[in-house]
C-alpha cells in the first residue's frame, strides 16, 4: 500500500480543476507545490511495508464512523453517521464530484477530521502518538495519553486546517465548503468579472463578523484578533471599516486570560462599545481596496470568510496567526501572493505600516493603487 494514497483526493483537484479556475493558475506550478505539502505531511507516518501492516492501517482508519470513508470501485461508501453534520454532506459531495472526473482511483480507506483546528481535541492529537507541536501546551492532554504518545503510531488523517501550525499532524486537503470542483470555479469567474468593473474603492480595511467568547482562555485567541481589530475602527475610522455583526465579547478584566491582554486604548472601545455593523452580501465586499482576514471565532484557527477573499481583486491583508489551511498553491497562496498581506497589532506602537501590494500581470492587481498609509500611535 503506498503511503501517499490518502492523498489522491487532493491531488486529483489540480487534475481535474474547471478551466475557469484554472486559468487562475496558469504558469504556476500549482501541482508541484501542492504535491511538495503533503509529501511534508506524509513525513509523519511511518511508511507501509506488509500487508499485515496495511491490513491494520486499514482497520484504524474506518474504526471512527463520523470520520472514516472508503472508496471502493469509485464508489464513495461512510457510515451515516458520517452525514449528521452539515461538513459531512458537503465533504460527500466534494468527493463525488472528484469521482465523477476521475474513473481510476484506486481503492483507499480514510478518515477526514471536519473541526478546523485540524482534530477532535488536544489530547487526540498525543493519545494517538502524534508529535507535540511547538505552539501547544499539554493542558488539556490527560496524563495517560502522554504516556501513550510515546508508544503509539498517529493514524494519517486528511485535515481541512491545522490550528497549531505546519508541525500539527493532518494531512491538508481544500476545504469543503466549495461542494465540488466546479462550483467554486464558477462562483470565483463571476466575482472577478464584477470586480473589473470596479473603478473606485473605499481605501479603509474592511470586514464584517461575529465575536463569540468562549469558556476556556486557550479558545480564545480568534475572538482576541478580532476584538483588538474592531476596536481600530473606532481609533482610527478613516482606515478602518471593521466592525463585528455580533459583538459578544469576553470581559477580560473580569475574566482575564493570562496569554491575552487588551492594550489601554482597546480596553477603552470596549468599555465605550465596540463599532457594530450589518451584515453584507459578498458583493458589498468588492467596494473595498483592503479585505481583512481574522483567525475564526470558535478556537483562533482557519476562518472560512478567506475562502471568497481571494477573487475580489483587492488586496488581502492576513492578521497573523499560527494555523495553516489547504495547501498552499491550491487556494491563496500560489494566486495572491502579490496582492497578500500579513499584519499584527503591535502594542503601544499602533498598526504597522501597511505597503502598496506587487503591482503584477494580474489585472485585479494592476486596478489596485493604495499608497503607504502608516497608522498614528493609539493615544
Amino acid at each position: 500500500m503506498r503511503r501517499v494514497a490518502l492523498a489522491t483526493t487532493t491531488l486529483a483537484l489540480v487534475a481535474g480543476w474547471d478551466e475557469p479556475f484554472a486559468n487562475i493558475y496558469r504558469g504556476l506550478d500549482t501541482a508541484g507545490r501542492v504535491e511538495a505539502e503533503l509529501n511534508r505531511s506524509l513525513a509523519d507516518y511511518a511508511q507501509i511495508e506488509t500487508p499485515g501492516a496495511a491490513e491494520r492501517l486499514v482497520v484504524r482508519l474506518l474504526s471512527d464512523p463520523r470520520r472514516s470513508a472508503l472508496i471502493l470501485g469509485n464508489r464513495l461508501l461512510v457510515d451515516a453517521r458520517f452525514l449528521l453534520t452539515h461538513k459531512g454532506l458537503h465533504h460527500v459531495e466534494f468527493v463525488r464530484s472528484v469521482l465523477e472526473r476521475s474513473h481510476d482511483h484506486p481503492n483507499f480507506a480514510y478518515q477526514w477530521e471536519w473541526n478546523a483546528d485540524g482534530f477532535n481535541s488536544e489530547d487526540q492529537l498525543i493519545r494517538e502518538g502524534c508529535r507535540t507541536p511547538r505552539r501547544m501546551t499539554l493542558e488539556r492532554v490527560k496524563p495517560g495519553s502522554i504516556a501513550n504518545q510515546k508508544i503509539r503510531t498517529p493514524i494519517p488523517r486528511l485535515v481541512i486546517a491545522k490550528k497549531y501550525g505546519y508541525d500539527q499532524c493532518g494531512i491538508l486537503m481544500p476545504n469543503v465548503y466549495f461542494d465540488d470542483l466546479t462550483l467554486w470555479g464558477r462562483e470565483e469567474a463571476a466575482l472577478r468579472r464584477e470586480g473589473l468593473a470596479k473603478t473606485e474603492r473605499d481605501p479603509r480595511v474592511f470586514w464584517r463578523g461575529a465575536i463569540r467568547r468562549q469558556p476556556d482562555c486557550l479558545d480564545e485567541t480568534g475572538n482576541f484578533a478580532r476584538l483588538e481589530a474592531v476596536a481600530l475602527s473606532a481609533q482610527f475610522p478613516q482606515l478602518f471599516d471593521v466592525k463585528c455583526i455580533s459583538c459578544g465579547a469576553r470581559d477580560f478584566d473580569k475574566r482575564p486570560c493570562p496569554a491575552l491582554t487588551l492594550d489601554e486604548p482597546t480596553r477603552r472601545v470596549v468599555r465605550d462599545g465596540l463599532p457594530r455593523g450589518d451584515h453584507v452580501a459578498e458583493e458589498a465586499y468588492l467596494n473595498y481596496k483592503w479585505l481583512l482576514n481574522l483567525p475564526g471565532s470558535v478556537s483562533g484557527s482557519y476562518s472560512r470568510n478567506l475562502n471568497h477573499l481571494w477573487a475580489s481583486g483587492s488586496a488581502v491583508v492576513v492578521w497573523a496567526a499560527p494555523y495553516v489551511r489547504a495547501p498552499r498553491g491550491v487556494f491563496g497562496g500560489a494566486f495572491s501572493a502579490s496582492r497578500r498581506l500579513t499584519v499584527r497589532y503591535r502594542r503601544r506602537r499602533g498598526v504597522a505600516a501597511t505597503p502598496s501590494p506587487r503591482r503584477g500581470r494580474d489585472p485585479f492587481t494592476q486596478n489596485i493603487h493604495v499608497a503607504a498609509a502608516a497608522s498614528p500611535r493609539p493615544r
